[in-house]
């Protein structure tokens, strides 16, 4: 059985507070209670460290079995620069693309109008009435088609490269095709955290703060891709008295079921006729409960579970108001 002291530490390390912050709850050993301490808000150069890390984890599986993306190696070397290029020829590869489309417009618009079976009027041939009716007894008809179909060849190319490039959109894409694991534990440190990565984000001022900069969890998250010095941008903050449970392993499970049956027998055990309660399966509904994971019924406050090491024994931290 740990120490209650054990328990305190490991709360006080989550936490960023000293262990002298922290003092046992009169509901038991295992709830311990927080004085008001000053927390700091933002990202924090060890939180932007780990987003990279799983983001890096993601690139190394998706670079490598990748078509176009080889030369990246395992993705250590991509940069927020890398990124911001890739961006550039998705931009440029769109801007020919409408130029093509465009030209294909103009030249159907020269075409001679013919008057198709079964209709009365004359018009000029779409690009399909061209490949379905293959009007090639015509030179103008049949060169027009050889000028079209040259242009869709360049603009089915171009769409091919751009679905290679480094992109948020075509990245999330790969990541949750070939990440599936990483996107399901760390949805928002591995997708966010992409997102403000790539330049997509630029589009949207809203993003900016009222001068035009970056808000400082983007910085701070793009110094730690790039490899740089990451600074310390959070700001402090006063936060009130919170309670916690902080338990071992076993513990959490055995308390988990335990106020899983609570649930039951309290929640939904008197909506069920008392002729009908034999033919309705307890353990099975704890069973399917399960499904959300500890934290979303061992914590009352943010359905969050959270994790801390003291002298090789980890305890699982559950805020509880």
């Amino acid at each position: 059985m740990p120490k209650d002291e054990d328990r305190a530490q490991a709360l006080a390390e989550h936490l960023g507070v000293d262990v002298e912050e922290i003092e046992a709850s009169s509901y038991g050993d295992k709830i311990l209670r927080v004085n008001p301490h000053i927390v700091r808000d933002g990202t924090s150069p060890t939180e932007a460290r780990k987003r990279v890390e799983l983001i890096r984890e993601a690139f190394a599986r998706v670079l490598p079995v990748v078509p176009g993306f080889k030369g990246h190696g395992t993705g250590d070397g991509i940069t927020t620069q890398n990124l911001l290029s890739h961006h550039h020829l998705n931009k440029q590869a769109k801007r020919a693309n409408e130029g093509r489309r465009k030209d294909i417009e103009q030249r159907t618009r020269n075409l001679p109008k013919y008057r198709f079976a079964g209709e009365d009027d004359f018009r000029r041939p779409t690009i399909e009435d061209l490949k379905t009716l293959a009007l090639d007894n015509n030179h103008t008809v049949k060169r027009a088609l050889e000028e079209i179909g040259e242009i869709e060849t360049l603009v089915r190319e171009t769409e091919e490269k751009r679905a290679r490039f480094l992109t948020y959109d075509n990245l999330t894409l790969m990541f949750r095709a070939l990440c599936p694991d990483l996107v399901s534990v760390g949805l928002q440190d591995l997708v966010n955290g992409l997102y403000w990565l790539c330049p997509d984000c630029e589009n949207y001022r809203e993003h900016f703060d009222k001068h035009g900069n970056h808000p400082a969890h983007v910085l701070t998250l793009r110094e730690a891709f790039n490899g740089e010095e990451v600074q310390d941008r959070t700001t402090p903050r006063e936060t009130e008295d919170g309670e916690y449970m902080v338990l071992t392993d076993d513990e959490a499970d055995s308390q988990w079921i335990e106020q899983l049956g609570q649930i039951f027998d309290d929640c939904y055990l008197p909506e069920i006729a008392p002729h009908l309660r034999d033919y309705f399966n307890r353990e099975r509904w704890i069973e399917e409960a399960q499904q959300d994971g500890r934290g979303h019924t061992l914590s009352g406050y943010d359905g969050e579970e959270q994790e801390a090491e003291v002298d090789g024994e980890t305890f699982y931290i559950y805020r509880t108001n």
